[in-house]
């Protein structure tokens, strides 16, 4: 561990001059700063298992020992970028995902031969996780952003931006189990790349993981993908907004109603804090307004509803969200902020996030 004395930055500059040495070189590390530095597919990660040491790392090809051909040597002829077969070994190598036509016509070339079939669907199965160049590129990217430490993690959780990666360690540290202290990583996938990215990954390093997703149709998507590639009991390791919530910012609302009118209300009187009324959001057809004498009304064309009508909490919530909507980040910073300020417990933690949050603190006190 070369850079175990050394600050960030040297340990940073130590990494790039290890990587210009001509040769093989061999570091033992536990620094996320030099990590941040090592391209990932030349990192080797070794894992404790029951069965004794293991080492992940990152495949550019796979294979399996079969028998050959004359349609398996056109096959791979036609396709001479991807796939290979060297005849001396009876061995197929494949650099890259095989597509689902692919894995149709190799099976059609060993008809009645189980065996060898079998052998095809496993190459099929480990392809799954090859990532390309271009994957490979944006997680280069994210990783070298976050000092690397993910990979040190014991479990990740995948969450779709900036807002949730905010919330959800908030809400860990609330809960009593922070994220940093049990060794969970929070990934903001949607900004940082795709998620299927992280989670073939994830599956090349062995790390379990999470993910969390809006309701919405690029939510649905990310489903979509995670459960291809979700081995087992993906009911367990994909959580989906509770159904009757589109986005993030509408189920937050659903808990922190009042917490965000309050918010609301000191923003607005910072920003004018002698003026007899203050605006706090609007849509194209609603405002949402606070007297000085702490009422709250909406006015809706000629309509206006006081704090106290049954219409109230429903415009009040479609303007609000509205509003979080246009600043998510910002808007969840406040949040955080402001439950602070409220010395709030972990009975306030929104009940979706706190399963959440205690379905990862028990694996990863067993991993």
């Amino acid at each position: 561990e070369p850079e175990a004395h050394l600050h960030p930055q040297a340990t940073r500059s130590l990494a790039k001059k290890i990587n210009q040495i001509q040769g093989q070189k061999i570091v033992s590390t536990h620094s996320p700063y030099f990590v941040q530095e090592v391209p990932l597919s030349q990192l080797r990660l070794f894992k404790r298992m029951d069965q004794g040491t293991v080492v992940r790392f990152i495949r550019r090809s796979y294979g399996v020992g079969i028998g050959g051909n004359a349609g398996l040597e056109q096959f791979c002829a036609a396709r001479a970028g991807q796939y290979k077969y060297f005849m001396s070994q009876n061995r197929l190598i494949l650099s890259g995902k095989m597509t689902e036509d692919e894995r149709r016509g190799l099976l059609q070339l060993f008809v009645a031969q189980p065996d060898e079939q079998n052998k095809i669907n496993e190459l099929f199965q480990q392809a799954k996780y090859y990532i390309s160049d271009d994957e490979l590129l944006k997680l280069e990217a994210y990783v070298s952003r976050f000092r690397g430490d993910i990979m040190f993690s014991k479990i990740w959780l995948l969450c779709e931006g900036q807002s949730e990666y905010i919330l959800l360690r908030y809400f860990s540290e609330l809960a009593g189990k922070p994220f940093d202290q049990g060794g969970v990583s929070v990934i903001d996938y949607q900004n940082n790349g795709d998620p299927e990215a992280f989670m073939v990954l994830a599956k090349t390093f062995d790390i379990p993981w999470f993910m969390t997703c809006d309701n919405d149709s690029a939510g649905i998507g990310f489903l979509q993908k995670a459960k291809i590639l979700c081995d087992s009991k993906p009911k367990l390791f994909l959580r989906p907004l509770p159904k009757g919530f589109i986005d993030l910012e509408q189920y937050l609302y659903s808990s922190f109603a009042t917490q965000y009118l309050h918010i609301l209300s000191d923003e607005a009187r910072c920003q004018s804090s002698r003026a007899r009324e203050w605006t706090l959001a609007k849509t194209d057809t609603m405002r949402l307004k606070l007297s000085s004498t702490g009422e709250y009304t909406i006015t809706e064309g000629n309509n206006r509803y006081s704090d106290h009508s049954p219409e109230f909490p429903e415009k009040a919530g479609e303007i609000i969200i509205s509003r979080l909507r246009s600043d998510k980040v910002y808007y969840a910073q406040k949040l955080a902020l402001h439950l602070q300020s409220q010395n709030t417990t972990a009975n306030d933690v929104p009940s979706f996030y706190k399963k959440i949050i205690d379905d990862i603190s028990k694996m990863a006190e067993v991993l």
